[in-house]
């Protein structure tokens, strides 16, 4: 990232408002329910409309890579919750009644069929909001305990996402949707962890591999050119009717509405008339509109046949949208009880029940064709539009088909079913029956399916005769003629295949430019799945079982670095055979190991190689990341599940390597070496481990009062383990960014600091000059509140918080000279004073507090970047150097988790940084890690909550700013999605809390004033939870020792002032390699 130029430059903000027109609703119609003796609540008020009709969408703009729930809420019908049972209380919006009648869908449809619902993120009330919404509707019982009802996250387990109130408000429309049109069939809600595409493409495959026929998706975004091959990967996916809303926007194509293989479901206005149906629509258009109209990207399917656009048209069918003449939903968390919703969040599951109640969608179909062999089975919606457009029937209704509501709303079932059809179903196994073949290709025609793991298939065919061909690696292929199939037949073929006869070639790979000695490699053959054959390190040999009397093309690449691949045509013939690769150093480069130049000629250098396996002494596995070590210089790195090392050291009797990884104990052996030969040599590291028990503690405690429990720590390892405890708040933090008071001036390369609840701000360029002024804000205040200066202006310089005192140091003063001077400033007296200077005053320095010191980690002299790393020890006023970074590096983030020091993104004087890597100060070494997502730098970081938080920043080759926010998970190492930012930006103050101070809205603008926060990211590494105190601290167990450590819970001020509920995780840092699970503790104080 190159220095700033500074120039002026003045922004302007147009601000556009847009006034609509809205009408009052229809109530909805529905009997009370039935009084339960026991269960929900009842309702003693009723809903009343409140001003002005309005609604209000549930999820803000998504951000890049995102997609955003499509549903709007009505502002104007106050909220009430429990039973609505008096005469006249009837929940305000449409119910089942309704809908069914509206649609003429039958009352107990959807019986045996499984309906999905995929949305993004966890609604923690989703199952007893739901069980109210069909007992108020007299809809047969929909839990857990009966089988009806299951919640998973998106790999399909219960590792739920972080609760977010405007999706569980989604999840409740969509729940609560498929209930009314489907109330026979069981429902399984898959909870993504974020809503970014392939989190909720992951819940979709995750839906359907848990046996859903029908997977509804309430959530959409803009079109991308990435689109194309997110369809195979998750939403084609051959007899299950996947579907998906257009979206809320008015004219325009969204993803994944625009898949050809999903049913993508426009938006109307429903109301009541005289008519024959007692109904008609419209298209919606006044708080929002369907999208629709002419993909971008995505082919033409074959049933579409409009002529207006050549790509994939949106939408399909509709179903009702306009929150004016919405639907009655019932949402506790995020929302007010009952409530009256629309968007095309609600067609979505609509159209998703409707495919239920019609009937199973045939194999190896796509049920969004089925609508278009009968189009005159639905309602045709002739009236309204979503916009202006070219041809006018992508935006304005019309008979036919046309964009907004694609050919019309349900009317009854029948278009929902596939046309005139039959089944050929079967297996594929070896001649014998006994041995399924899976992944065996079955055509019939031009329709192609591929056979799962247990053999069998299955293909939706037009009625006529076939032939069926069946072909498998290693199998003879097979063609069954003359398969007749009629309308509603099944046909079974059961295929058994020849196994053709095999030949072994065994063969080896050797270096072939002097040392002769084995090599580890990887041997591939054209047209033979699977993985590559590994050859043994030790040997070079490898072994392959090929079909016999074929020719086969192979392909050799070394695993070391530096070597030429190679390739060879080898026929194989009714008997074994062998082979030999040898491969040649690239000369050029010389990077292969035992080879240097020497009077400008790659030559062998005299030594030998040592390979071998990193150990796990308690699990057996293998340890990457290891690294081996000998005499002169010699190491290599494990790397692999398998933790497998190599490297060349010179020959020699009795050497000693050692192996050692981080929190490991090291280990040592001795080797020979023999020039031109491979030596075998496997260590096994030794490592302390926790086992804490119980995994949770509840205790119910007046006020006033205390409570205890214990936690017993054992050391199941194989070394000794020292730990101490950590604590955390257990309040979920926010899932969206808010607005705080602007800064006084617009501000970038300021230094941000957090401390007791307030945030300060100092120093900076404001895009005038640098300052030494310094500002702080408290929640709750009006605005900021000027603080003394510091002795003299400049920008770029890190600090933080340590035992109270801010301490800032290096950056650029006012002459663009790396300024050494530390500065400390005492919020008790507002005061600055200074400390030892800084030997190497680095700006935009990666930056954080790491077991009571100030780290700096990279940053930028004249030029961007170094690997130099500082270290700032307030407590005796001393620098001192730690291992340099991996790499050059400036403008990375960086934080402190449970004693080490996380580092991610930056820039060089080339690119942006996508890698990230962990400084364990016991061993000062940096280790490699998972990488960002995106490469970022200039973000705003902090680390919180056991967190790495990472938000905006510049990425995609330094040619623009992002809003994208991640976070890094140590325990699992992955990064996962963060709230996107209210705006996006880049090389502003950020610090605990999570604030966003200042920075560049965009490249080459000025700075900006804008403050933002992600509330409820406060608690540091050194987090203190009042209520929660632990018996012991810094223990060592030897292994096989525990110990019982007694835990106290006590509901007194100031940590407690009042009654409620009250969480914390308490955390157990220890000097293991492996995570520790948190021990969630909840107080009840009464």
């Amino acid at each position: 990232m190159p220095r700033r130029t500074r120039h002026r430059r003045r922004a302007g903000l147009a601000v556009a408002a847009l006034a609509l027109a809205l009408a009052w609703p229809a109530a909805a119609g529905a009997a009370p329910a039935t009084p339960p003796s026991v269960g929900p609540p009842v309702a003693t008020a009723k809903q009343v409309k409140i001003g002005k009709p309005a609604a209000k969408q549930l999820c803000g703009k998504p951000g890049k890579g995102q997609a955003a729930c499509l549903s709007q809420r009505r502002t104007d019908v106050s909220g009430v919750h429990g039973l609505l049972l008096s005469t006249g209380a009837a929940p305000v919006g449409y119910g089942p009644t309704d809908l069914r009648s509206a649609y003429q869908i039958p009352a107990d449809g959807g019986a045996g069929q499984t309906i999905a619902i995929v949305d993004a993120y966890d609604d923690p009330t989703a199952e007893s909001d739901l069980a109210l919404y069909r007992q108020q509707f007299a809809l047969p019982p929909c839990t857990t305990d009966n089988g009806c009802f299951r919640k998973v996250d998106q790999r399909g387990g219960a590792d739920f996402p972080a609760a977010d109130p405007g999706w569980a408000g989604e999840i409740s429309l969509d729940l609560d949707m498929v209930s009314a049109i489907a109330p026979a069939a069981k429902i399984v809600l898959v909870e993504a962890d974020d809503a970014y595409y392939d989190s909720l493409g992951s819940a979709v495959d995750t839906a359907v591999a848990l046996g859903a026929k029908y997977v509804s998706n309430s959530y959409g975004g803009s079109e991308s050119p990435a689109e194309t091959s997110e369809d195979a990967l998750y939403y084609q996916h051959p007899g299950v009717a996947v579907v998906a809303s257009s979206g809320d926007a008015f004219y325009g194509v969204q993803y994944p509405a625009a898949s050809p293989y999903v049913t993508a479901v426009g938006g109307t206005s429903l109301t009541r008339d005289s008519s024959q149906r007692g109904w008609s629509e419209s298209v919606w258009s006044n708080t929002g509109g369907p999208g629709s109209g002419c993909s971008r990207y995505e082919d033409k399917p074959s049933f579409q046949t409009d002529t207006g656009c050549a790509q994939r048209t949106v939408a399909d069918v509709s179903a009702v949208s306009d929150p004016r003449t919405g639907v009655a939903v019932y949402q506790t968390y995020g929302g007010q009880g009952w409530g009256v919703y629309g968007g095309t969040s609600a067609a979505a599951p609509i159209i998703a029940g409707v495919y239920a109640d019609a009937a199973s969608p045939a194999p190896g179909s796509y049920p969004n064709s089925y609508p278009y062999q009968d189009p005159s089975a639905l309602n045709d919606v002739t009236e309204g539009s979503n916009g202006s457009c070219t041809p006018s029937y992508l935006c304005t209704a019309g008979p036919g088909y046309d964009g907004p509501t694609g050919l019309g709303t349900p009317r009854g079932i029948a278009a929902f079913r596939s046309g005139p059809h039959g089944v050929i179903t079967g297996t594929v196994t070896d001649a014998h029956g006994s041995r399924a073949i899976a992944g065996a290709t079955v055509q019939v025609g031009d329709d192609t399916v591929t056979t799962d793991g247990d053999g069998s298939y299955a293909l939706s065919v037009p009625p006529g005769n076939y032939d069926l061909t069946v072909a498998a690696y290693g199998y003879a292929k097979r063609t069954i003629s003359g398969i007749a199939v009629t309308d509603g037949g099944t046909v079974r073929e059961k295929v058994r295949l020849r196994k053709l006869p095999t030949a072994r070639l065994t063969g080896t790979v050797t270096d072939g430019s002097g040392h002769g000695y084995p090599l580890a490699a990887q041997v591939t053959v054209d047209g033979v799945p699977g993985g590559p054959a590994a050859t043994d390190p030790s040997t070079g040999g490898f072994a392959l079982d090929l079909p016999a009397g074929k020719s086969y093309q192979l392909h050799v690449t070394a695993d070391y670095p530096g070597y030429q691949p190679a390739s060879a045509e080898i026929a194989v013939g009714d008997a074994d055979r062998t082979t030999r690769f040898t491969l040649d150093v690239d000369t050029a480069s010389c990077t292969a190991p035992g080879y240097a130049k020497a009077d400008g000629t790659c030559a062998p250098v005299r030594g030998g190689l040592l390979v071998g396996t990193v150990t796990d002494a308690n699990t057996g596995a293998g340890v990457p990341g290891a690294t081996v070590t000998g005499p002169d210089g010699a190491a290599g790195t494990s790397t692999g599940s398998t933790g497998s090392y190599w490297l060349f050291a010179a020959p020699g009797t009795h050497q000693a390597f050692t192996a050692g990884r981080t929190r490991y104990a090291a280990q040592s052996t001795t080797v020979t070496i023999t020039a031109d030969r491979v030596t075998r040599a496997g260590f096994t590291l030794k490592a302390g481990r926790l086992q804490v028990t119980p995994g949770s503690i509840s205790r119910n405690v007046q006020a006033g009062k205390q409570a205890t429990a214990a936690v017993t720590v054992q050391n199941t390892g194989s070394r000794p383990a020292t730990f101490r405890f950590g604590e955390r708040d257990g309040q979920q933090p926010a899932t969206q960014w808010k607005s705080i008071p602007d800064f006084p001036t617009p501000i970038e390369d300021n230094t941000a600091g957090y401390h007791a609840g307030t945030v300060y701000s100092v120093f900076g360029w404001n895009g005038h000059s640098q300052t030494a002024d310094m500002y702080s804000y408290t929640p709750g205040d009006d605005g900021w509140t000027q603080r003394a200066s510091a002795s003299a202006p400049r920008e770029g310089a890190a600090g933080a918080f340590i035992d109270g005192k801010f301490i800032v140091t290096g950056g650029w003063d006012v002459r663009d000279q790396d300024d050494p001077v530390t500065e400390i400033y005492d919020p008790a007296t507002d005061r600055w004073t200074t400390g030892a200077p800084n030997p190497k005053p680095y700006a935009n320095a990666g930056h954080a507090v790491l077991d009571g010191k100030l780290y700096l980690v990279g940053g930028c002299v004249l030029t961007c970047a170094v690997t130099d790393v500082q270290v700032y020890d307030p407590a005796s006023d001393t620098w001192a150097s730690a291992a340099p970074y991996p790499e050059q590096v400036a403008y990375q983030a960086c934080g402190a988790i449970d004693g080490d020091l996380y580092c991610a993104g930056g820039t060089t004087s080339r690119a942006q940084l996508q890698h990230a890597y962990v400084y364990d100060p016991g061993s000062n070494s940096w280790s490699r890690i998972a990488d960002l997502p995106i490469p970022l730098s200039g973000s705003g970081y902090t680390a919180a909550n056991g967190r790495l938080l990472i938000s905006g920043g510049i990425t995609a080759g330094a040619s623009s700013t992002t809003g994208q926010g991640f976070a890094y998970d140590p325990s699992t190492d992955t990064w996962t999605g963060l709230a996107t930012a209210l705006a996006p930006g880049n090389r502003g103050g950020s610090t605990l809390g999570f604030y966003r101070i200042g920075g560049q809205p965009a490249l080459g603008q000025g700075p900006s004033a804008t403050v933002q926060v992600l509330p409820g990211y406060d608690q540091g590494d050194d987090a203190d939870v009042g209520w929660l105190t632990e018996g012991r601290d810094h223990v060592t167990l030897a292994p096989g020792e525990k110990i019982r450590v007694a835990v106290r819970l006590t509901a007194k001020q100031p940590a407690v002032s009042q009654p409620g509920d009250f969480s914390a995780l308490l955390l157990i840092r220890s000097d293991t390699p492996y995570p520790s699970t948190p021990v969630r503790v909840s107080m009840q104080v009464k």
